[in-house]
């Protein structure tokens, strides 16, 4: 019995303008999010920051409280109980959602929350950030790594805040000391607006 032969229709030609289209639109994907997720310091205070970004930056010298938003989660960090969290896209959390810097020496700043009025440490147990009254607050000092953008870290060491989506909360990641790898992450990059 002879094997018959079928014939297969062939998949249509892709031009070259496809494939050029078919590579743009992760681009413009990966454009659209960063655009909406990358927050704009508002017109106030950006002439200030430019100013002083590449000498001394000074939380104490932005025009009143300001929200500390993580690049990585588009949204601002804020008190949660106890603990510092974020949540993805949200930067309107009112008073527990602004900050205060205190100059505490030479490139180190002490970090107040408006609404609890307790400045931020650092949990013994785990790492995580917190504003509790009856702890002592914790030195943090500032490097940019970029316009507008910073890493918040350890006075005396190698550890810097990161937003941590670990899968423990499905609304909030906690904010807590990490160690930096060799290029932080977009986690561990902040920007203060008003």
């Amino acid at each position: 019995m002879p094997i018959e032969s079928h014939s297969y229709p062939r998949p249509p030609r892709i031009t070259s303008c496809q494939k050029m289209f078919a590579k743009l639109i992760p681009f413009a994907i990966c454009a659209l999010f960063m655009v909406q997720a990358v927050p704009r310091p508002i017109e106030s205070c950006h002439n200030e920051v430019q100013a002083f970004s590449q000498v001394d930056f000074s939380m104490n010298r932005i025009p009143g409280p300001v929200k500390i938003i993580n690049l990585g989660v588009g949204g601002s960090a804020f008190v949660l109980g106890e603990s510092i969290v974020t949540h993805i896209g949200d930067k309107d959390h009112g008073d527990t959602g602004l900050w205060k810097g205190y100059p505490n020496g030479p490139d180190r700043y002490t970090i107040k929350n408006i609404g609890t009025g307790n400045f931020v440490s650092v949990s013994e147990y785990d790492g995580r950030l917190v504003v509790r009254p009856d702890t002592k607050p914790t030195d943090f000092a500032l490097e940019s790594v970029g316009q507008h953008v910073w890493v918040l870290k350890m006075a005396d060491e190698d550890k810097v805040w990161e937003a941590v989506y670990d899968g423990s909360s499905m609304m909030y990641g906690y904010v807590s000391l990490r160690k930096t790898p060799g290029r932080p992450s977009a986690y561990q990059h902040w920007n203060f607006t008003n």
